[in-house]
């Protein structure tokens, strides 16, 4: 009977043991579980962070993209904007050296002056009487060529203006000038006379012309303000009226 009991103890005791590894199973399994979850979920949230990163470096090179296009485009309508300007330019450089062969002779070269580099044809002082805003007969011969030429700039260049500028000497006006019949016009300083001119310069440039273009014609008198012979302000040279051509009239 005694070693009927031991054998009982024995089976008692594998039975404890089978149980324990099972529960050490058990919890080992549960252990793990929970780990790999935990792994899981940490590989998960990694990887919400990497979409997440992925989709703000994609916004930002987006933006990158778009902010570079406009800046494309901007240069592209300035680069077309370069290329207009230069034609018009050229098309403007060309009609004054046109015009300049066209009017070139001994006693044209005593009335005008070419500047085709600052896009002026320049009335000198003998295109007008002495002390006067009268053009001279010699000079109406010439104006007309002239006029067609603004008539062209303003058809060809719809944003183009002309600006009609008179300039003196610096020798004052000793007195009024009020004989308007024989001076064209009264003044009694240099200012005046010098828009007199330039006014009357304008009245010729103007003839024939579509009454839609007068406003894009400026008429200005400097007097002796603006003098090209710095050396000699009493100067002739000083004398004179500016037809200056622009091509943008922001100019």
């Amino acid at each position: 009977m005694k070693n009927k009991a031991n054998e009982w103890v024995s089976i008692s005791d594998l039975m404890s043991g089978v149980m324990a590894v099972v529960m050490l199973f058990f919890v080992v399994s549960t252990v793990k579980s929970i780990m790999d979850k935990a792994v899981m979920n940490q590989q998960v949230e990694e990887l919400k962070q990497q979409v997440l990163t992925a989709t703000e470096q994609e916004n930002r090179l987006k933006k990158i993209i778009a902010d570079n296009m406009v800046k494309i485009d901007s240069y592209s309508d300035f680069d077309k904007e370069a290329k207009l300007n230069a034609e018009q330019e050229k098309k403007l450089v060309e009609m004054l050296n046109q015009l300049e062969n066209t009017l070139s002779s001994d006693e044209n070269n005593n009335l005008l002056y070419f500047n085709v580099e600052q896009s002026k044809v320049i009335l000198k002082d003998s295109v007008f009487s002495l002390g006067s805003a009268c053009i001279t007969h010699s000079a109406q011969e010439v104006i007309p060529s002239l006029n067609r030429m603004v008539a062209r700039f303003l058809t060809d260049f719809p944003s183009g203006r002309v600006y009609i500028e008179g300039h003196t000497d610096n020798r004052p006006v000793k007195k009024p000038v009020t004989d308007i019949r024989r001076y064209c016009t009264v003044y009694d300083d240099n200012y005046t006379l010098s828009a007199a001119r330039a006014r009357e310069a304008r009245k010729l440039l103007i003839d024939g012309l579509n009454g839609r273009n007068f406003s894009r014609i400026v008429v200005a008198g400097f007097g002796s303000s603006n003098p090209i012979d710095l050396a000699d302000p009493s100067s002739a040279r000083n004398r004179r009226v500016e037809v200056r051509f622009v091509l943008n009239s922001a100019n």
